[in-house]
């Protein structure tokens, strides 16, 4: 997810939906992965109203300054691509199971909620 303790602490608050970024990555598309990253922060905020506010207190308490969504996008992207192909998921049970990429092949488009 990152180089190092502080960069990782950066995306997970300030990037809390990184999972679902790369499920809707389109394969590891930045662009597309912004798209998400928009609906996913819009969401949240709608379920969490106060998360900024969350965000600037955790992050204050470690520290750390906040980053651009975008900044963290192209971190989070930079450093999956750099597990491949040696760390991915397995993509089934048994010794024999494909490997898959942290990539997901799904695109913003289709999250019918997105449209």
């Amino acid at each position: 997810m990152a180089d190092d303790l502080t960069a990782a602490l950066e995306i997970v608050i300030g990037l809390p939906c990184r999972h679902d970024c790369l499920k809707f990555s389109g394969g590891g598309d930045v662009e597309a992965m912004r798209i998400a990253a928009a609906h996913l922060e819009r969401d949240l905020v709608e379920y969490e109203p106060d998360i900024a506010e969350h965000r600037i207190r955790v992050a204050d308490a470690l520290s750390l300054a906040p980053a651009p969504t975008s900044d963290l996008i192209l971190r989070l992207r930079e450093a999956v691509a750099r597990t491949e192909p040696d760390h991915v998921l397995p993509g089934g049970a048994g010794e024999d199971s494909a490997y898959e990429s942290l990539f997901g092949t799904f695109l913003p488009d289709d999250n019918p909620g997105w449209r």
